[in-house]
C-alpha cells in the first residue's frame, strides 16, 4: 500500500499543489525585495499593511477551499450535474465572503491611518491596505475556484496559471513601485496595486479552466448560473468558518511567539526569523499533501468506498512522516549552510543553527497535525481541528513559552529556547490528538455524525 497505486495517485495530486504553493511564497517575497529596494520606510510601511491584510483574508478567503471535500465528492461518484451546482453556490458564497472580506480589510486602512505609528509609515501601510481591499475580494474568489479546480484533479493547470503569474509579478512590481514605463512611482503601495492585478488575472484564468474542465466532463456551466441557495451558502460557510478559524488559531500563535521573542533582542529575533522561515518552507511540502489527502479520501468517499478512503488517509500520513524525515536530516546536516543564506551575522548565524534542531524536531509533529487535519476535512469535520488547536497552542503552548523563556531557573530555556520548546510540544500535543480524532472518525464512518451532512 504504502508504494502503491493509492500513493502514486497521491503524490500525482500533491506534487503541483505544493509547488503552487511555493510559488505564492515567492510572489510575497518579491514584494519584500522590490519594496526593500525603494527603502526601508517603504519596506516598513508594506509590512505592517500586509501583516493587517493577512490575518482578515486568511480569516475569510479559508471558506472557499471548503469546496475541496464537497466538489470531490460530487466528482469522485460522478454527479456531475449535482457537482457543477455545488460549484456555483460554492461561488455564491465566495462572492458574499469576499465582499465582507473587502470592506473589513477597507475599515483596518482606516483604522491605520489614525494609528500612532511614523506618519509616513502609517500613510504607506494605510494606502497599502486600502488597496489591498481589493485583492481581499478577488481572493476569496480565486479560493473557490482553485479548490474546485483541484477537487477535479485538474492541479497542473492551476499551477501553469501560478507560474505565469509570478513571472508577470516580477516586472509589474518593478513597473509601479519605480514608476517606470511611464507610470507614476507608487512605491511599495505598487506592491499592492501589482497584487490586485496579479489575482484579478489568476481568477479570469481559473474561470476558462473551470469552464474547460466543465467541457472536458460534458458538463456545461449554465449561462444563467442558479440563483443564491440560502441553506448551500449557510452549509458551506457553516463548513468553512472554522478552517478560517483553525488558519487564524495557527497563524496567531506563531505570530504571537515572534512578537514575544522581539523582547529578547534583535539575534533572538533575527534567528528565530530565519529558522521559522525555513520551516515554513517544508511546510508547503505537508500542507499540498494534506490538500490531496483531502481530494483523494473525498473521491472515494463519493463512491462509498470508505475502506479506500481511511487507505487515502493512512497512506498520506506515511509519507508525509518519511517526507518530514528527510526534511529534518537536512535541517540537522546542514543547519549552518541553511542559516548562512539568510544573514551574515555570526550570532544569528549561531543561534538559528541551533532553533533549527527545533525545527528539525518539530517536523514530524507539523507533517502529523496537518496530514490529520485535511484528512478530517475529507470527513467534514472541521469543528474539531479549533478545539483541538485553540488547547493545544492557546492553552497549553503559549503559557509554557513565557513561563520557560522568563525562567532563569533554566538558562538554556530563555529567550527564544523557550518558546521554541514551547512550540515543539504545543504542536505535538495538537498532531497526537488529531491524529486519534482522525483514525477514529475514519473507523467509525459512515455511522459518525458527519456522515449525516447532507450533499
Amino acid at each position: 500500500m504504502f508504494f502503491g497505486s493509492e500513493a502514486k495517485s497521491l503524490m500525482r495530486l500533491a506534487l503541483p499543489i505544493a509547488m503552487s504553493q511555493l510559488i505564492i511564497i515567492g510572489m510575497g517575497i518579491t514584494d519584500v525585495i522590490v519594496a526593500g529596494r525603494a527603502g526601508t520606510v517603504e519596506l516598513a510601511g508594506m509590512t505592517l499593511g500586509s501583516n493587517v491584510c493577512g490575518i482578515i483574508i486568511y480569516s475569510f478567503f479559508a471558506i472557499g477551499f471548503a469546496a475541496a471535500p464537497l466538489v470531490s465528492r460530487h466528482f469522485g461518484a460522478g454527479r456531475l450535474n449535482k457537482m457543477a451546482s455545488q460549484i456555483q453556490q460554492v461561488l455564491w458564497t465566495c462572492l458574499l465572503v469576499g465582499i465582507v472580506c473587502m470592506v473589513f480589510i477597507y475599515c483596518a486602512s482606516q483604522i491605520l491611518s489614525h494609528a500612532n505609528f511614523d506618519p509616513e509609515i502609517q500613510r504607506i501601510a494605510s494606502s497599502y491596505t486600502a488597496v489591498m481591499s481589493l485583492s481581499g475580494f478577488v481572493l476569496c474568489i480565486v479560493a473557490g475556484l482553485r479548490s474546485s479546480l483541484e477537487s477535479m484533479t485538474w492541479t497542473v493547470p492551476v499551477l501553469i496559471v501560478n507560474v505565469l503569474a509570478f513571472l508577470i509579478n516580477i516586472p509589474l512590481d518593478i513597473i509601479l513601485v519605480h514608476g517606470y514605463l511611464g507610470f507614476p512611482r507608487l512605491g511599495s503601495v505598487g506592491c499592492a496595486v501589482a497584487t490586485v492585478t496579479i489575482q484579478t488575472f489568476i481568477m479570469i484564468s481559473f474561470f476558462v479552466c473551470l469552464w474547460l474542465a466543465m467541457k472536458k466532463q460534458n458538463v456545461h456551466l449554465k449561462s444563467n448560473f442558479e440563483r443564491a441557495n440560502k441553506s448551500e451558502i449557510l452549509k458551506i460557510i457553516k463548513l468553512g468558518f472554522p478552517m478560517g478559524l483553525s488558519v487564524l488559531i495557527e497563524m496567531g500563535f506563531f505570530g504571537g511567539a515572534a512578537v514575544m521573542i522581539v523582547y529578547f533582542g534583535a539575534v533572538n529575533a533575527g534567528a528565530h526569523a530565519v529558522a521559522i522561515a525555513a520551516a515554513s518552507a517544508t511546510y508547503m511540502i505537508y500542507h499540498g499533501l494534506s490538500q490531496a489527502i483531502t481530494i483523494r479520501a473525498s473521491h472515494h468517499l463519493g463512491r462509498d468506498h470508505y475502506q479506500q478512503a481511511r487507505d487515502t488517509c493512512h497512506t498520506g500520513i506515511k509519507i508525509g512522516l518519511l517526507a518530514s524525515c528527510f526534511c529534518s536530516a537536512i535541517f540537522i546536516l546542514f543547519r549552518h549552510e541553511i542559516v548562512a543564506l539568510f544573514s551574515n551575522d555570526p550570532e544569528v548565524i549561531a543561534l538559528a543553527a541551533t532553533l533549527l534542531i527545533f525545527s528539525a524536531i518539530f517536523q514530524f509533529a507539523d507533517a502529523m497535525q496537518v496530514t490529520a487535519l485535511y484528512g478530517l476535512r475529507a470527513y467534514l469535520d472541521t469543528r474539531s481541528p479549533v478545539v483541538i488547536q485553540f488547547i493545544g497552542f492557546w492553552i497549553i503552548a503559549a503559557p509554557l513559552g513565557y513561563l520557560l523563556s522568563k525562567n532563569a531557573s533554566y538558562p538554556i530555556l530563555n529567550g527564544a529556547f523557550g518558546y521554541w520548546t514551547a512550540m515543539c510540544f504545543g504542536l505535538s500535543v495538537v498532531a497526537f490528538i488529531l491524529m486519534k480524532k482522525l483514525l477514529t472518525t475514519a473507523r467509525d464512518y459512515p455511522h459518525s455524525s458527519t456522515a449525516q451532512v447532507k450533499l
